[in-house]
């Protein structure tokens, strides 16, 4: 009778470990699957942040491109102004 309550032990022992391995088993797929699901959706999110970043920078190099141009011709017309400027002293002198 002790071996027998022995092996009933031992059985029920391994039934309840399988028991916790298939939960454990269970357990990771439902994680695993959570994994793939939080790394595609940052995978979609970095890929539309780099869209974003792209057409920022886009943007930031029309503006750059913009700010030249205004720079060259405020020098153009502040050289204008400064050769008006002495022009005009000149003329004042000479009358």
């Amino acid at each position: 009778s002790d071996m027998e309550a022995l092996r009933e032990q031992r059985e029920n022992t391994i039934t309840t470990t399988r028991e916790e391995l298939y939960s454990a088993q269970e357990e990771i797929l439902v994680l695993r699957h959570a994994m793939e699901a939080a790394t595609a959706e940052r995978e979609r999110e970095i890929a539309a942040l780099q869209g974003d970043l792209s057409v920022v920078t886009a943007e930031l190099d029309k503006w750059r491109q913009t700010a030249a141009k205004y720079e060259v011709e405020i020098s153009n017309l502040q050289a204008s102004f400064q050769l008006q400027s002495q022009h005009q002293e000149r003329a004042s002198q000479l009358q």
